[in-house]
């Protein structure tokens, strides 16, 4: 038997991302383009784990932390999901289901923009993670801003239907920031127009 308990890289933080593209990566790239992004005090190194997957290592926590607060991350327009990863995790045991997206919530009222109501609005695609505090919490004074955890496997949700009172309805509508390539057909994010089914059956159809 062999035996690998000695035999590990030091400790450090790890983070498995996963590139939402049909192109090959090249790491050395993917490096540049990312490092002067995060702008890490320490560093990071990167391994390349095929599938369009990498894990970075961070020597510092902090940096790892900062990067995932900056979510969502995207490579030439491609939306990259990125997961905190334990040292003794495989990469298959990785879910990248969720990533986070800044949403701008429009047609609420000053003394809707609260928790409780983003919450209800966002239930069906994820989770809020964070409100904006202060002066960012609203654009021109008509939007909230908040950030949510979404499920890419779904299309994303462009807006609700609410129901005010006296049994009266508004439409409150989302806008989605920075948002990378994304498929006007069938909603996800995974990817562009010209590479979704329905799209191409569309073609096939005209």
């Amino acid at each position: 038997m062999a035996d690998l308990v000695s035999q590990l890289d030091p400790p450090k933080s790890y983070l498995a991302a996963k590139f939402l593209t049909r192109r090959a990566l090249n790491v050395e790239a993917v490096a540049r383009t990312l490092t002067p992004l995060w702008r890490t005090d320490h560093g990071f190194t990167i391994r390349d784990m095929n599938k369009n997957r990498l894990v970075f290592f961070f020597e510092d926590e902090a940096d790892r932390e900062r990067v995932m607060m900056g979510e969502h991350w995207a490579y030439d327009k491609h939306l990259i999901v990125f997961k905190c990863m334990e040292e003794e995790e495989a990469i298959e045991d990785v879910d990248f289901k969720m990533t986070s997206f800044w949403v701008q919530l429009y047609g609420l009222l000053v003394r809707r923009m609260n928790l409780e109501v983003a919450t209800t609005l966002v239930s069906s695609m994820g989770k809020v993670d964070q409100i904006a505090d202060g002066d960012n919490s609203v654009d021109c004074g008509q939007a909230m801003h908040i950030r949510v955890s979404v499920d890419i496997t779904k299309p994303l949700c462009r807006g609700r239907k609410a129901k005010l009172e006296q049994g009266c309805e508004t439409w409150i509508s989302f806008k989605y920031e920075r948002l990378p390539n994304y498929c006007y057909w069938c909603g996800l994010v995974s990817h562009s127009d010209k590479g979704c089914p329905l799209w191409l059956r569309n073609i096939e159809n005209m």
